[in-house]
């Protein structure tokens, strides 16, 4: 018999073999881009919903100069937003400060279906641009690494980020604002990082827990300017917004909403809505906790998050800046009483830091990301009553098991190293 028949004669297998190899991360990332577009993207695009309304209402409210107090009658904003959206969707604006109609106001002279279209595109961009920052915040180099685009790829088909998108919710451009936070933190420029927290904490009243631990770190002019920036917006709103609004919203609005029944529900994902929900009973929000002990609730409701937050301030003491600020991020969505599943957009920096890190253990990292990302049905009925209610918080577990595997990251941990040495990389083939 004659020689076997050589098939890969000038080496194209094997250059295709290593194409695959090469390219297969951003292939994926590409295809997850595609089908988030088409499948979230642009349904949401042209659908008008509750978030989005409240927004656009408010923020027309201000413009034609009628807002201020009206924001915190429930009745009378709910009939506003369903004027505006002929019935379509209905809304209050609950707990927002009242320079969050600021976030809107260049939409508001457009029409509603108008405005809610501008509004996808800036959020598409806004995402991007949130990527692309915190990529080359942590990775360095991240379109050089697999893991960015793996984990990237999993963003793009989380269950946070579809909802976000769906109800056309603000805390994409909000990670994009932490996004540069971080980046102008990892470049020095303690201002600029300031100025981007001071406008996530004036417009949406986030991210109080990481500027705890920033000035437990010792970073005064981070938290100085962050302060300065909130109160200048503050400020410059008064004559549209009014004084009035203010002393509504710091001495009734914001005592209600700390002690709110409404924050029982399962779809408020965090330690004090988990407490509320197995502690206190509510007629209406809560029939069935597992036990009425609601002194106990506020009591474990105080002490997990002072443990919480001094776990994580001592740490951050010897850790990398990184990772104060990630960790700082992420129980700024599970400490604060009400925190739903499109705020946990807001913990894929701490997820990227993790994927990052050679130490952190890989299997409770990926439990982790499905307990975050996956569509999960959670706010049924069967699972709000009694011991059924502890299967109720997946969300808030995935953050949790984030938390404690952090804790393995090296606290001497070079984020700029060109050699990419995650187990994410290994088991994709990079040596």
């Amino acid at each position: 018999m004659g020689a076997p028949l050589n098939t890969d004669k000038f080496g194209i297998r094997a250059s295709l073999e290593a194409w695959i190899k090469k390219s297969w991360a951003p292939l994926l990332a590409v295809m997850s881009i595609f089908i988030f577009i088409a499948c979230t993207w642009l349904p949401a695009s042209n659908k008008m919903t509750q978030g989005f309304a409240a927004y656009y209402a408010s923020s027309r409210l201000i413009l034609d100069h009628r807002g201020g107090v009206l924001l915190y009658d429930d009745s009378a904003f709910q009939a506003e937003v369903e004027s505006l959206t002929e019935g379509r969707a209905g809304d209050i604006y609950w707990a927002n400060p009242p320079t969050t109609t600021l976030l809107f106001l260049p939409l508001a002279k457009l029409s509603i279906g108008r405005a809610r279209y501008v509004w996808m595109v800036l959020s598409l961009i806004a995402l991007l641009l949130a990527m692309s920052m915190l990529g080359f915040a942590i990775f360095k180099l991240p379109f050089q690494t697999k893991a960015f685009y793996i984990a990237s790829s999993l963003l793009f088909l989380s269950a946070p980020l579809a909802e976000n998108f769906r109800f056309g919710q603000a805390y994409v451009v909000i990670l994009a604002f932490y996004a540069l936070a971080l980046f102008a933190l990892c470049s020095h420029r303690d201002w600029w990082a300031g100025l981007w927290l001071g406008l996530v904490l004036v417009l949406k009243g986030s991210g109080i827990p990481l500027l705890v631990l920033l000035l437990f770190r010792g970073k005064w002019r981070v938290v100085m300017s962050a302060l300065l920036t909130s109160a200048t917006l503050a400020l410059f709103s008064l004559p549209w917004i009014g004084p009035a609004a203010w002393r509504i919203y710091l001495f009734d609005v914001v005592p209600r909403f700390l002690v709110d029944p409404v924050i029982a529900v399962t779809a408020y994902q965090t330690m004090p809505g988990f407490t509320q929900h197995m502690f206190t009973y509510h007629d209406i929000w809560n029939p069935g906790p597992l036990v009425i002990w609601p002194l106990f609730a506020k009591i474990s409701s105080l002490l997990t998050g002072f443990m919480f937050m001094g776990t994580a301030a001592l740490h951050s003491r010897r850790a990398v800046l990184e990772w104060t600020f990630c960790v700082g991020l992420l129980l700024s969505v599970i400490l604060v009483p009400a925190a739903e599943q499109y705020h946990y957009v807001l913990l894929f920096p701490a997820f990227l830091l993790a994927v990052h890190a050679p130490a952190v253990p890989k299997v409770p990292l990926y439990i982790s990301a499905a307990l975050i990302a996956w569509p999960l049905d959670y706010m049924t009925k069967t699972l709000a009553s009694g011991w059924w209610a502890l299967v109720a918080y997946p969300r808030l577990y995935g953050a949790i098991i984030l938390f404690i595997i952090l804790r393995f990251h090296h606290e001497d941990s070079k984020l700029g190293s060109s050699n990419e040495a995650t187990k994410l990389d290994a088991v994709a083939g990079v040596e």
